[in-house]
């Protein structure tokens, strides 16, 4: 005797960056790519580590997308700069990288059967920036591996001052204003 699902078959939901975890499946995404770029490998600069990317859904909220090096080539000629699209059958995994292009905890893994879909309707900023006001930076008030914009002009530039990163010492300049 054959089974018969009493289930319906799941729907495809439309979810924001905001809402976005590992437990979802089935979801649409529509964003913007704010900046899309090759990383290189460390020990081979003339092979391509990985394809990455910033999204910013029409709630101008971030996410870092991830294409591994074997799909690169899959992606990155669709993936430009400014291009809205819709996303759909993608993974959602922590973001884990030391430096973080979003302060999203997760990240959009993408996947062989990812589907981008290039949508003319989209409504959100087509841009995004993390400007912090100048007396944050000046008092060291940043947050450890955050990448920051800045606009500006260098009005001043110090001495060099002795620090230590990265379990090294080292020298810097000092900016004041």
């Amino acid at each position: 005797m054959e089974s018969i699902s009493s289930q319906a078959p799941k729907e495809t939901t439309l979810v924001h960056v905001a809402d976005l975890n590992p437990a979802h499946s089935n979801h649409h995404l529509r964003v913007r790519v704010v900046h899309a770029w090759l990383t290189k490998h460390f020990f081979n600069p003339s092979k391509n580590k990985s394809f990455e990317m910033v999204f910013v859904d029409e709630l101008g909220d971030t996410i870092q997308g991830f294409v591994k090096e074997e799909w690169i080539e899959l992606f990155r000629n669709i993936l430009t700069d400014g291009l809205p699209i819709m996303l759909s059958t993608f993974q959602v995994g922590k973001s884990t990288d030391t430096f973080r292009y979003s302060p999203h905890a997760f990240k959009v893994n993408f996947q062989p059967e990812t589907k981008i879909k290039v949508i003319d309707n989209f409504v959100g900023p087509e841009h995004h920036f993390n400007f912090i006001p100048f007396s944050e930076i000046i008092k060291n008030k940043l947050k450890p591996n955050e990448i920051i914009d800045i606009i500006g002009l260098v009005v001043h530039v110090g001495g060099i001052v002795p620090g230590f990163a990265n379990n090294k010492s080292n020298k810097r300049r000092w900016y004041a204003n």
